[in-house]
């Protein structure tokens, strides 16, 4: 994996990972009711994507709250990453790690990560 490409899944996992971080304290949400996949090229859509799904078969409703508050919890998730004092490219446990994660926490990037997020926002604001 390249430089840009690496930068680029590691924006996208970043912001899953933040999304789903955050989720639990703006919405009061459990953190292992909920996953995510990220990828810098998806099939369908053709273009570089993040979900964040219910962890519970079926569903339970825990992601569409999330997606009913995306402007919220984005905010407060890329203010959170962008003002951690961690100072790592990659992130720590308090604003990008997860115990959880299937990939061992790779690639992350951080300032990747706050671009992303801002960018969302930005379509959310058109």
């Amino acid at each position: 994996m390249g430089r840009q490409e690496y930068t680029l899944a590691g924006g996208l996992h970043g912001g899953e990972h933040g999304m789903i971080k955050m989720a639990q304290l703006e919405l009061r949400l459990d953190n292992s009711d909920m996953g995510g996949l990220s990828t810098i090229l998806h099939p369908e859509i053709r273009s570089p994507v993040w979900f964040i799904h219910d962890t519970v078969e079926g569903g339970v409703g825990f992601a569409h709250s999330i997606y009913e508050n995306f402007e919220a919890v984005a905010q407060r998730t890329m203010e959170r990453i962008e003002d951690c004092d961690c100072g790592r490219p990659v992130g720590c446990p308090a604003c990008l790690m997860s115990s959880q994660c299937g990939n061992q926490n790779e690639p992350l990037h951080r300032q990747a990560a706050v671009s992303l997020l801002q960018a969302a926002l930005e379509q959310v604001e058109k």
